[in-house]
């Protein structure tokens, strides 16, 4: 009778072991995390200092700072794929702010008699810009992708637990062939205004979906760098300069989403395999420890 206690005292204690062993990640995969975590873009990260996961609050310095293991390998993972995903998160609420900000712009200019007659013109300059978001997106889950792939329980084929950004990925990729529909919408007044009202319910979905995900995660007061800087120089032009500040303004908005790409893509080191359309980690991210 002892001898079965002791039999199955020692079952329990292999199973232990094995079930502490499956969280543990490999060498290897801890050495590509490290390497990864070292790129100049995650110190540079912004947007997001803190958030809170499962009732506790990470902040992402601490966890840049603290050395990796093969124990704490899966939970630098998840918690880096966590802060990734909300700053992506808010760069996408402030993106979207920014276009609903050059939409109501948009509407006046073409609801102004000098200008109705050229609208689909200024709206062909806000849908540029729109068409841009979800080639973002498809970088910023590329890149959810890659880290998650790293954890031994990959968060993505998880059923319990809805990824990151998963159903705004979804509005997303919705809205990219709405965007290809809009271009071929014809050309007069009130298909302009039936347009603008389109992109506008688009836009107010998109921004719900996000607002959901920030509020997942306890983001407190996220930053909002180009609409505000979007206001900044609205208030140096007067009124009758509307038309001006609104080609400033559509301009600005693309170059800060490419220069977003570069910094929130790139310089946190993924790249996309041109063949398969694939992000993932290199071998080599030397290039990107320290700043240019």
């Amino acid at each position: 009778m002892a001898s079965s206690k002791i039999v199955s005292k020692c079952l329990l204690l292999f199973c232990v072991i094995l079930c502490i062993e499956s969280y543990r990640n490999s060498k290897e995969t801890t050495v590509i995390v490290d390497n990864l975590l070292k790129c100049v873009g995650w110190k540079n990260l912004g947007y997001v200092g803190k958030v809170t996961y499962k009732a506790r609050n990470y902040y992402l310095s601490i966890i840049i700072k603290k050395k990796i293991t093969t124990n704490n390998c899966n939970t630098k993972i998840r918690i880096a794929t966590i802060f990734l995903g909300c700053t992506y998160a808010c760069i996408l609420k402030d993106i979207v702010k920014s276009i609903n900000y050059l939409r109501i712009i948009c509407s006046k200019i073409i609801h102004n008699e000098l200008y109705k007659s050229q609208g689909r013109t200024y709206i062909i300059q806000l849908l540029e810009i729109i068409s841009n978001v979800p080639l973002f997106a498809k970088k910023m889950q590329g890149a959810l992708f890659a880290i998650d792939e790293l954890h031994n329980i990959q968060w993505k084929l998880n059923n319990r637990n809805t990824f990151i950004l998963k159903s705004v990925f979804n509005v997303l990729k919705y809205l990219e062939n709405r965007v290809n529909d809009y271009f071929t919408l014809s050309e007069n007044y009130e298909d302009d205004k039936m347009l603008l009202y389109r992109i506008k319910m688009n836009i107010n979905l998109i921004d719900q979906e996000i607002t959901k995900e920030i509020g997942r995660f306890k983001i407190s007061e996220p930053e909002q760098k180009i609409a505000q800087k979007l206001n900044e120089e609205f208030n140096k032009y007067k009124e009758e300069r509307i038309v001006e500040f609104y080609h400033f303004g559509t301009n600005f908005v693309i170059r800060e989403i490419n220069s977003m790409m570069e910094k929130y893509f790139t310089k946190l080191g993924f790249e996309i395999n041109s063949e398969t359309g694939i992000t993932f980690i290199p071998d080599s991210l030397d290039h990107l420890f320290q700043d240019e």
